[in-house]
């Protein structure tokens, strides 16, 4: 598989190595490394670029080869901001969802995503604080149907709001059940939300150094992309620096346990 990403992908690849070549040759040989043992993350990290250049007046590195860092600064007019990248392999993909990384023409059932984009966030949370400006993390997979069917809105709500649960009253007395059932969730796998242990509230927020998530299903020849956001971030991101791709976001409810999803 790594021999034919190669192949595949030929076109970035060389793209990037271009673009590396702007800068301290360091770089260009750490990435080169990349490739060579993570064919599928240095790929992502391409792919990456590739789809922030068009709205971008210009791009440059910003991790510290010593120290590490977001891969990349973004600047337009007068603002910037910085992403990191990390890679969902497709054999964790597949483990994940029980998809194969390709269509086999037979309907199956499969599961979300949710909990696997959760511990990517856990684990770059640091690499995106202390800075000057957002940090968007982008979430790519070369996995096809991963990307295609996973990163869809209706699964990346659950990003936001933790896997839902279906709930409902019931009579204590007859057992049966009082009214329609509705959806109630726990927060379990939700990036920027984890309940309050000191009860204070329905949850508090978590992992604000992380303004927003692209979601990059880098597999299929058109990109699936997909956004969520931060609803308090220690920088907000201005969704409007990529106004082609849409964004979700969380309208919370202090007073309750209902969260809604909206769609830019």
């Amino acid at each position: 598989m790594a021999t034919r990403d190669i192949e595949t992908y030929a076109d970035d690849i060389q793209a990037h190595l271009a673009w590396l070549n702007g800068f301290e040759p360091a770089r260009r040989r750490q990435w080169e490394r990349t490739l060579k043992n993570d064919p599928e993350a240095a790929i992502v990290e391409a792919c990456s670029r590739k789809l922030l250049a068009p709205h971008s007046a210009s791009i440059v590195p910003a991790e510290d080869l010593a120290c590490g860092g977001p891969d990349f600064l973004c600047r337009q007019e007068a603002s910037h901001f910085y992403v990191e990248v990390t890679c969902l392999h497709r054999n964790t993909v597949t483990r994940a969802t029980s998809l194969p990384a390709t269509p086999t023409g037979r309907s199956q059932h499969y599961r979300d995503l949710t909990w696997a984009s959760f511990n990517k966030c856990i684990k770059k949370a640091s690499q995106c604080a202390d800075l000057d400006a957002s940090c968007l993390l982008i979430i790519g997979t070369l996995h096809y149907q991963g990307g295609c069917l996973c990163f869809g809105k209706t699964h990346l709500e659950e990003a936001l709001t933790g896997e839902g649960k279906l709930a409902g009253r019931v009579n204590t007395q007859t057992g049966q059940a009082i009214g329609e059932p509705y959806q109630i969730t726990a927060l379990e796998g939700a990036a920027f939300l984890k309940p309050d242990e000191l009860l204070r509230s329905p949850y508090v927020l978590a992992r604000k150094s992380i303004a927003g998530v692209l979601f990059c299903g880098f597999g299929s020849v058109e990109p699936k992309v997909n956004g969520i956001i931060h609803p308090q971030a220690a920088h907000p991101f201005d969704t409007r620096l990529l106004p082609t791709i849409s964004f979700g976001k969380l309208m919370l409810e202090r007073s309750g346990t209902l969260l809604r999803v909206v769609w830019d």
